[in-house]
């Protein structure tokens, strides 16, 4: 699945037809958040993922989660 993500428009679209998160209906669009509110992997992933490109596959205790930070704010 990774693959086949090679811009914002890709990943939103596998969002809507393969993820079971709730976001899935904004394309996986968590919106903002704060350093502390995701688990550790996820958080991890985060803002070690460079921008504007989708991660490796990172693992919670939620499942598995592809994820494409559009921007961050480093403050």
């Amino acid at each position: 699945m990774r693959e086949k993500i090679v811009k914002l428009k890709d990943f939103q679209k596998m969002a809507r037809k393969k993820s079971t998160c709730p976001s899935s209906q904004k394309g996986g669009d968590l919106g903002w958040f704060r350093k502390g509110q995701m688990v550790p992997p996820f958080e991890e992933a985060v803002w070690k993922n460079e921008l504007s490109t989708v991660s490796e596959p990172v693992k919670t205790q939620f499942g598995y989660h592809l994820i494409w930070v559009h921007e961050r704010d480093e403050a």
